[in-house]
């Protein structure tokens, strides 16, 4: 099994490279705006927030 950092790696790897394919270039730099990155960082906060309520559900229904 990998350890963590190279699975973290591998994650961060898999996502660039599928931007290039649907972009057809590199993450450009100096592009976004601080707005931009505060509104896609709360996006994701909210995308995990979700989840992990779904998984903390899904954990009190098993240990009932």
């Amino acid at each position: 099994m990998k350890g963590n950092n190279k699975r973290i790696q591998a994650l961060i790897e898999k996502r660039l490279n599928l931007g290039i394919k649907k972009f057809k270039q590199e993450m450009p730099i100096g592009l976004y705006t601080p707005e931009d990155i505060l509104e896609e960082v709360i996006d994701a906060m909210i995308y995990s927030a979700g989840q992990l309520l779904e998984l903390i559900d899904k954990q009190k229904r098993r240990t009932k």
